[in-house]
């Protein structure tokens, strides 16, 4: 459980769409790459933080946000402190 920032995580494998939209520079939705279920909400430019989850339907979450450093401190520091 936890976050990171992960720029490299665009050009990975996605896996299976399904739902989900379809345009260039852009993922969101649900991807199923063996057996792992991972929601993405990503346009390109943005610089994706992945959200490890624990005991939900997706494994992880990959989010695009403007300010991914301050968005992986704030959900870090939220989990220490459980």
């Amino acid at each position: 459980m936890g976050a990171t920032e992960d720029p490299g995580i665009l050009d990975d494998v996605k896996g299976l769409r399904a739902p989900g939209l379809h345009i260039p520079g852009k993922w969101a939705g649900t991807f199923t790459n063996r057996g792992e279920r991972v929601f993405w909400n990503v346009t390109r430019p943005e610089r994706p933080v992945v959200i490890q989850l624990k005991d939900e339907r997706y494994s992880r979450l990959v989010l695009g946000v403007e300010d991914p450093h301050a968005l992986v401190d704030l959900i870090n520091a939220a989990i220490a402190r459980q």
